[in-house]
């Protein structure tokens, strides 16, 4: 393989807020609930929560980290800081493993916890066994074993683990009650059995002075819920959820968090029946629903594929006639679901007209729909004003330009386009400015023209060498082969290092060479280089295939794809899987229908610009069940 909002804000910072506890829960004034208060304690919390770690680690020892373990400390804290958590997690899980120390594990666990995917899991708690070894009676050792005790049916050790936390951190126990319902609902445990309903009630009776515990024992049964079940448990939990949400209405009017968690995880477990009962309970209970609470409803019936009720609900809504601006963008949605794009984009521009611009989303998706319907100057007209209202969008907004200008075979205007950008983002050097272009046109399947650039600027760049790479990768991807491996050779000599020029040298001669020798060892170079890259186990694993050493074949391509799950490797893997013999494992695989890419771009982007006002508008993707 070549190398090459909102849920309301509070979702994210559910257990991170800070609030003054009371007595009885009677005593807590309302307007605490209400959302922009729930959101304004949130950076207190904040505090308090990241002083648990240095509280309970203050006379641990720090580690003393060895001079030959310098470079994976700094490395792991520039990724920290950039926000690379891969990076990160794998530099603060080598430094646990040597030094076992509590700080290093915990910040491992946070990397892990925070990607949520497969396979950070096994790692995730690996790191969570290993702290609650290294400090058993740490607030944060305690706090993770709740719930990977639960996954496991220990309720009782869970409970004891929350007794001692909330004895321990007095004046804080609707904190810890918000943390425990944010651990609960993380990805990185298993939590589908009985034990989880259990300890929901458990903690709301005993702690129900705390209307969090509510909230913990909703977040419990939001999980584990499943109406009609042939499961007791799960259709239990149903039921108590939606009686638990009539409390929360009627005790708490004003506070909207437990019905958008509770949505939000049945959205991700798919319970569409009981999220139509959720809300339709909620919205019913309510006499002035907020602008949150009717997005939220009309979101659901978005999921549910239930087009003709949300259009009906957002045109008789009072807001709807008052030409409220949330309510267009809400109609507008409805509409591209629907196929109208016409409607949605005229929508859409009411919305704008209201001064309801979502930071300039909704002009990007008039853009990106305007370009799916072939309307290319309208398209580069919004595309532009939303990249001029809000930078962050310039690189999408960008390639709506982009492709817009392909669309009717503008290649100049493309061209100067792609020029102005790259001097704007600073790119002044000319070389770096061409190479940017390679790099966008090759993006973009236009080879031929990138492989034009390249051939026409050669000889004046030939010694950079990040021209040189987009160069060697054009001709290699526009069928110039030969060229392609004489630019690959002069690559490497100028950049041994870099395992991308071996990589894509080799799978250059493994796709149409038959050297299979030599791809192999260049592959292997670029193995030694990057020995995790799923691209490059991609690549060794194809040239030993096309050499017919089959099992060799198997076992990186395993691992490639193990690692992205991606569908040129797999079906790279499956051919190997035949030549070896396990047809079972074969026939196992399935594969996204082939589509050209190159001709969906309009449509994808039109369905991304729906999908970012989704998530400002309702928090999540709800698209329609399939």
């Amino acid at each position: 393989m070549l190398m090459k909002k909102i849920l309301l804000p509070l979702m994210v910072a559910a257990g991170l807020f800070s609030l003054v506890n009371s007595a009885s829960a009677a005593n807590y004034p309302e307007s605490q609930f209400e959302t922009n208060n729930y959101q304004e304690n949130m950076y207190g919390a904040v505090k308090y929560i990241s002083s648990l770690s240095a509280d309970d680690f203050k006379n641990f020892p720090q580690a003393q980290v060895e001079s030959g373990d310098m470079p994976i400390l700094m490395k792991a804290e520039v990724g920290f800081v950039q926000g690379n958590l891969a990076v990160a997690g794998e530099g603060y899980y080598l430094l646990a493993k040597a030094y076992n120390d509590p700080r290093f594990i915990t910040k491992a666990i946070y990397c892990y916890q925070t990607i949520g995917n497969q396979a950070a899991l096994a790692r995730f708690n690996e790191l969570v066994e290993m702290l609650e070894k290294v400090a058993p009676d740490s607030n944060q050792a305690r706090l993770y074993a709740i719930p990977v005790d639960l996954s496991q049916g220990k309720v009782g050790d869970a409970k004891e683990m929350l007794r001692k936390v909330m004895n321990a951190n007095s004046g804080h126990q609707r904190d810890i009650l918000l943390t425990i319902a944010t651990l609960l609902s993380s990805k990185n445990y298993v939590l589908d059995n009985p034990s989880v309903p259990e300890f929901g009630d458990y903690v709301n009776d005993k702690y129900s002075e705390y209307p969090e515990a509510r909230l913990v024992s909703i977040i419990a049964d939001s999980l584990v819920a499943a109406p009609s079940s042939k499961n007791t448990s799960a259709d239990q939990a149903s039921k108590d959820l939606l009686s638990s949400m009539t409390y929360i209405r009627k005790n708490y009017p004003a506070w909207e968090l437990p019905v958008f968690w509770s949505s939000g995880i049945l959205v991700n477990e798919n319970e569409s029946e009981l999220l139509y009962n959720l809300i339709s309970q909620d919205m019913a209970q309510r006499v002035n629903p907020s602008p949150g609470i009717e997005n939220l409803y009309v979101a659901v019936l978005l999921k549910l594929d239930r087009l003709q009720d949300a259009d009906k609900y957002i045109e008789t809504s009072a807001a709807y006639k008052d030409g409220d601006g949330n309510m267009l963008i809400n109609e507008g949605i409805v509409e591209y679901k629907k196929g109208n794009s016409a409607e949605a984009i005229k929508y859409f521009k009411q919305a704008v007209a209201k001064g309801y611009g979502l930071d300039e989303t909704v002009n990007f998706a008039i853009g990106a729909v305007d370009l799916s319907t072939n309307n290319t100057k309208e398209a580069i007209k919004y595309f532009e004003e939303a990249m001029h209202g809000n930078p962050s969008l310039m690189p999408m907004a960008g390639i709506g330009v982009v492709q817009s200008y392909l669309a009717t075979n503008n290649y100049v205007a493309a061209d100067k386009f792609i020029e102005s950008m790259a001097v704007l983002s600073g790119n002044v050097n000319k070389a770096q400015i061409l190479t940017t272009k390679m790099s966008i046109f090759n993006d973009f399947k236009q080879y031929a023209y990138a492989y034009k650039i390249g051939s026409a600027n050669a000889s004046k760049y030939m010694k950079d060498s990040k021209f040189l790479y987009q160069y060697a990768s054009a001709a290699a991807l526009s069928g110039n082969t030969a060229k392609a491996i004489s630019l690959y050779k002069i690559y490497i000599k100028m950049e041994p290092k870099d395992p991308a020029g071996y990589n894509d040298y080799a799978y250059l001669l493994s796709e149409k060479g038959t050297q299979y020798k030599q791809a192999i060892e260049l592959a292997q170079k670029a193995y030694e280089l990057a020995p995790t890259d799923p691209a490059v186990l991609d690549t060794l694993g194809w040239a030993y295939y096309q050499d017919k050493q089959y099992n060799q074949a198997v076992t990186y391509l395993s691992k490639a794809y193990s690692a992205t799950y991606n569908d040129e490797i797999g079906k790279h893997l499956q051919k190997a899987l035949i030549a070896v013999g396990d047809t079972n494992g074969a026939d196992n695989m399935s594969f996204a229908k082939a589509q050209d890419n190159t001709q969906n771009v309009p449509q994808q982007l039109a369905d991304q610009a729906v999908l970012m006002l989704l998530y400002y508008q309702f928090g999540a993707d709800v698209s329609a069940d399939k």
